[in-house]
């Protein structure tokens, strides 16, 4: 009866910690594009009306419907993150361009009920290659992440934001990847 009680509530105490979820999502598509693109730079547009230029506190307690919207700063690391996606699949080749990358729309979100608390990130982004002597690429992209669990926290939060920039980069990758290809081809 004991045992049975004991691994119960340690089942139960396992599954209240999503940091389980997190680690599914680190990584974004395996897809990988190659594109024959040497990477001449990147510049990087805040284009959000609102800006929070301090880090979120949350309250040491939840109320019931409470919402607690967020929209960090771009910081270089949030920068050298979505760099480092870019600059991964765009392996050098016969062209070379300059990208520009728009924030559009970009917050975390923390809400709670009297049951559960719930961490969002949601990235909005316009990404355009810019390449020598040819045509732009442009590509849209839109990336959000939740996770509910009885104890939200802002590193956490942190963590999923940025897990949502470089999913977003990397789908706007995808796009430019196919319009580029099909560009190639007609162009041949």
């Amino acid at each position: 009866m004991k045992t049975g009680l004991i691994i119960s509530l340690l089942f139960f105490l396992s599954s209240c910690g999503p940091a389980s979820l997190i680690t599914q999502f680190n990584g974004y598509s395996d897809t990988e594009l190659n594109l024959p693109i040497y990477i001449e730079g990147i510049i990087y547009k805040d284009a959000r009306k609102k800006v929070d230029q301090s880090v979120i506190e949350l309250p040491s307690v939840f109320a019931s419907n409470q919402v607690i919207k967020h929209n960090p700063i771009l910081i270089p690391f949030h920068q050298n993150e979505m760099s480092r996606v870019i600059r991964s699949h765009c392996k050098g080749g016969k062209d070379t361009a300059s990208v520009l990358i728009i924030i559009t729309d970009s917050y975390q979100e923390f809400s709670a009920t009297w049951w559960q608390q719930t961490e969002k990130a949601h990235v909005e982004l316009d990404m355009i290659f810019q390449l020598k002597n040819k045509y732009n690429y442009s590509a849209n992209s839109k990336a959000e992440y939740y996770i509910s669990s009885g104890n939200a926290k802002p590193k956490r939060s942190e963590t999923l934001y940025r897990i949502a920039l470089k999913n977003g980069v990397h789908k706007a990758l995808e796009m430019i990847h196919k319009s580029y290809i099909i560009g190639e081809s007609i162009n041949k």
